[in-house]
């Protein structure tokens, strides 16, 4: 399980580094650090492991009924996602490359939070996770 969390700094190439429990469950857990970079639609940019990913997209194909209504929603599940996901590779030195446009989106500046959220990894702006964070404490308690 992905779990934990720390602060890395964003180097000027644009790669940040994944904490090397992160990096070690990956291998043990799934036998590879190939991921899905995604920026899902509310800006949150995360790792999948590949299998993770697949679990996700499948998903939609599982329509409970059988309306072009639900047939069109599941065809937009799979563009957003799909349209808005990279694969990527963790290189030698336990870093991934964040594109800029990702970047941007997710509002991310020099200071990254990497949260391990289970079955993928999460980055934040810290501020951001901040807020969102106790919004989440909010409704969660």
């Amino acid at each position: 399980m992905l779990v934990g969390r720390a602060i890395h700094t964003l180097g000027k190439d644009g790669r940040v580094s994944i904490p090397s429990k992160m990096r070690e469950t990956l291998i043990n857990k799934y036998g590879s650090d190939e991921l899905y970079m995604v920026l899902l639609p509310s800006d949150i940019l995360c790792l999948f492991p590949v299998q993770e990913f697949e679990r996700l997209t499948e998903r939609f194909e599982k329509i409970t009924e059988n309306s072009i209504e639900n047939v069109i929603e599941s065809l937009g599940r799979y563009a957003i996602i799909c349209s808005d996901a990279i694969n990527c590779k963790i290189d030698s030195s336990g870093r991934i490359l964040i594109p800029p446009d990702m970047k941007k989106a997710a509002q991310i500046k020099q200071e990254i939070l990497v949260i391990g959220a289970k079955n993928h990894i999460q980055l934040w702006d810290p501020e951001l996770w901040q807020r969102e964070r106790k919004k989440l404490e909010r409704n969660f308690f």
